[in-house]
């Protein structure tokens, strides 16, 4: 094979390439720096509590006994009347909508019935029995008037079952009757949120309320926490409909929701605090603002026993430990109460830093 000009200029580039990569693991180790040496250890500013993760969590208005009520009918029903439109306000007892419900009547018109057929064989066993006493009659007369007495009993039970199903009284029967609708009315004052009834429409008692009613009461907020909130702050309430409500912070409440693990909290608003909507949605916030309370980055916690201390750099640039007292954290934040000022460095290698300055 013969060897061209050009293929003794690459067999040259080939040695002196090869000659510039060999050297001795000696040399090699020599010449590479330590990357100990070399990476300056990492820092990170503290700063002020920002963290939304830390300072909030979604929270709703849970609706206080009485707050909310929904006006359905205890039977089948037709629609003749409505009364009202989403939006007004109605006191306890007014009427929602008038319905025909044939079960009602039904009952209305038994009790009407019979209360004058039992009064009649209760006479007539009265009667029967004080000409048994004489011997004029034999028991069995007597006995026939009782059993029919207890049949009008259990037929007049039932009656008052259904009647009262409706929110109806016995005295209301007659007049039941004679209208042949019954109205169903607010079971409590305050604005109507919703109403569905049309006229004609018939409806079953297992099926949408024809309306609902919410009003305004003292509440309770229920938060869902992924962390503890920070002891010592001051907590509020944000609706999305723009309202904001001082919580007190000494109701708190909390459990641990074993679906998924996230800590449920219940807070009640300050005394003086306006009535909210039940089932606004909203979040709770806390706000701190006392002195010594900042936020860091998680990697510079060390944890030591029971206590926790972070590497500050002073101002000559040395590591100085310090302990802090965590208020809460995340994976990788905290919010922190300790001798920091917003502005400070703390090492996010602490162990790395000592052994430096050592």
């Amino acid at each position: 094979m013969r060897i061209t000009p050009i293929s003794w200029a690459i067999l040259g580039i080939a040695v002196v390439l090869s000659g510039c990569g060999s050297s001795t693991p000696e040399e090699a180790a020599a010449e590479a720096p330590s990357t100990d040496v070399a990476r300056e250890p990492r820092w990170s500013e503290v700063l002020a509590p920002t963290d939304l993760s830390l300072l909030e969590a979604p929270a709703y208005v849970v609706p206080a006994p009485g707050s909310e009520a929904r006006v359905a009918p205890s039977h089948e029903a037709r629609v003749v009347r409505v009364h009202v439109r989403a939006g007004d306000v109605v006191e306890a007892g007014a009427p929602i909508v008038d319905v025909v419900m044939p079960a009602v009547l039904e009952a209305a018109a038994r009790w009407a019935s019979v209360t004058p057929r039992r009064s009649l064989r209760a006479q007539r066993r009265t009667e029967l029995a004080a000409l048994q006493q004489e011997g004029l009659v034999d028991r069995e007369r007597v006995f026939e008037q009782e059993t029919e007495i207890a049949t009008l009993d259990a037929e007049r039970a039932q009656a008052l079952a259904t009647l009262r199903a409706a929110s109806l009284s016995p005295s209301d029967s007659a007049q039941v009757l004679r209208r042949g609708t019954i109205t169903l009315t607010a079971p409590i004052g305050g604005t109507v949120r919703a109403i569905s009834a049309a006229i004609g429409e018939v409806r079953a008692p297992d099926g949408e309320p024809f309306a609902t009613l919410v009003a305004l009461t003292p509440a309770r907020i229920e938060a869902r926490l992924a962390q503890p909130l920070p002891p010592g702050a001051t907590l509020e309430f944000v609706g999305l409909d723009g309202s904001r409500t001082t919580l007190d912070a000494a109701s708190l409440r909390d459990t641990v929701d074993p679906l998924d693990g996230l800590r449920v909290a219940w807070i009640d608003p300050v005394a003086d605090a306006a009535p909210l909507v039940a089932g606004l949605h909203g979040r709770v916030v806390a706000h701190l603002v006392s002195e010594g309370i900042v936020e860091l980055d998680g990697e510079a916690l060390v944890l030591e026993g029971a206590r926790v201390f972070v590497e500050r750099r002073s101002d000559a640039g040395a590591p100085e430990r310090v302990e802090v007292q965590v208020l809460t954290a995340s994976a990788t934040r905290a919010i922190v109460r300790g001798p920091l000022a917003v502005g400070d460095r703390v090492s996010l290698e602490p162990s790395r830093t000592v052994e430096g300055a050592e």
